[in-house]
């Protein structure tokens, strides 16, 4: 099942006045449950590519659908739905609440959401279980290991139950064993939860956990093939 498709997508910066191009026609569609990688140098397009499927940033040109649904034709409101309800996000920069310990952390956006504190309390409690996070949920981030910080914010991202999730060099502040733990939990996912994982590095290391690899160069797709 087709859930994002990209048509002649062009993304275009405004570089000091002059133009920058990013994206260059991509043509791409990602299925349900795929785990895909996009490879590429610093520069290529990759973090272009995810906040455009993610829809944190619009095409210069083209077509987006996320579910059957163009985005173009969405307003703010129904994009930051969209994104609640669909989406996890996961980043080189862990983004935790200083202030906050790691359960108040994962628990964080289903305050945001709304949800009664036994719900919150009992889905957390299922995340921290899954990933095996119990010994760490009392700490603050400062007390924490950069992989540990980065377990806590892909908790964060499964709580309200995701069906895409996009990664954006999530391991570039890892040490190797780290990082194979990270890929490692990511496979879980996918394989367990039904997730589509977008994930973009330039790590070697993750490539053989990726059921897609997909590469690129100056904002061109030149590599997309199914491992």
């Amino acid at each position: 099942m087709e859930i994002i498709k990209l048509e002649n997508v062009n993304r275009i910066y405004s570089n000091n006045g002059a133009p920058y191009t990013a994206l260059t026609d991509i043509n791409l569609s990602i299925s349900k449950q795929e785990f895909v990688v996009v490879s590429g140098k610093s520069g290529s397009g990759k973090t272009s590519l995810l906040n455009i499927i993610g829809t944190l940033d619009k095409p210069t040109s083209g077509l987006v659908s996320i579910f059957g649904d163009r985005i173009s034709i969405k307003n703010k409101l129904a994009l930051s739905y969209l994104r609640h309800q669909k989406f996890g996000f996961v980043f080189q920069v862990f983004n935790l609440i200083p202030a906050l310990n790691s359960f108040e952390n994962i628990e964080y956006p289903l305050i945001l959401a709304g949800v009664n504190s036994e719900n919150r309390e009992e889905r957390v409690q299922s995340v921290i279980d899954e990933l095996e996070l119990n010994d760490i949920t009392s700490k603050k981030p400062y007390q924490l290991s950069s992989g540990q910080q980065q377990k806590i914010a892909i908790a964060r991202a499964i709580v309200n139950q995701p069906e895409i999730i996009l990664a954006d060099e999530p391991t570039a502040n890892l040490e190797p064993d780290s990082r194979n733990e990270i890929y490692r939990i990511f496979q879980k996912l996918n394989e367990e939860r039904k997730i589509c994982i977008i994930l973009s590095t330039h790590d070697e290391l993750a490539f053989p956990f990726a059921k897609r690899m997909i590469n690129l160069e100056n904002g061109l797709i030149t590599i997309d093939k199914v491992n």
